[in-house]
């Protein structure tokens, strides 16, 4: 009753006020809105979607590039030892977590290019809704990322090749103090999910 009656209240509130006035009163509620917007989010700050805290890196494919603060998960990168990503079990996991973590209206397909150590581009790219950082954006937004207290997988392979050759096993990694490092596929490191936030994405500070 006392909602009720509080809306009542509001609603002749309203009523009384002139044209530029009601005009005042909507931009307020807008403005209210937006502080909530991805939009407004400054590169290298933190916010909160769906319960997970991420870090805004900057605008990548059209949206905003962003990772989770915390590991999400210690997995293989593939229990058969082959370094490519969408190929690969971890891609297993990361389907999962976006599904769990993720709303489509929210998300924009994230490519990763999948360009080798040595620049070989045998394996070429690969879309996904949550992936990895690759070592280029990884280097591009270097000063922005935080260190995390175990070694991360990157989508970056060491060296691309067949998954028979011997090479083929080798993926980059991070590890505690940020620096580049590379781990075999079939180790278990760190997950740091990646993915493009569309304009407009609703998060939260806390």
């Amino acid at each position: 009753m006392a909602t009720k009656n509080k809306i009542q209240q509001a609603a002749k509130a309203l009523m009384q006020l002139n044209a530029d006035e009601f005009q005042t009163v909507l931009k307020m509620v807008e403005a209210e809105k937006n502080d909530f917007s991805i939009d407004n989010y400054k590169d290298g700050e933190r916010f909160v979607y769906r319960g997970v805290e991420y870090i805004r890196l900057g605008e990548e494919q059209g949206g905003v590039l962003a990772i989770t603060t915390e590991l999400q998960g210690d997995v293989q990168f593939d229990k058969d030892r082959y370094n490519k990503i969408d190929e690969a079990s971890i891609k297993v996991f990361l389907d999962k977590w976006a599904a769990d973590n993720l709303s489509d209206k929210d998300i924009l397909p994230y490519t990763m290019d999948l360009t080798d150590m040595r620049g070989c581009k045998m394996y070429g790219s690969v879309t996904m809704k949550a992936g990895l950082l690759t070592f280029d954006i990884w280097r591009k937004y270097f000063g922005r990322i935080p260190q995390y207290d175990d070694w991360w997988w990157l989508a970056t392979p060491d060296v691309a090749d067949t998954p028979s050759f011997g090479v083929a096993y080798y993926v980059r990694t991070v590890v505690t103090d940020g620096s580049l490092n590379l781990s075999r596929a079939l180790n278990a490191c760190g997950v740091v999910p990646a993915c493009i936030f569309k304009s407009g994405a609703i998060a939260t500070k806390e």
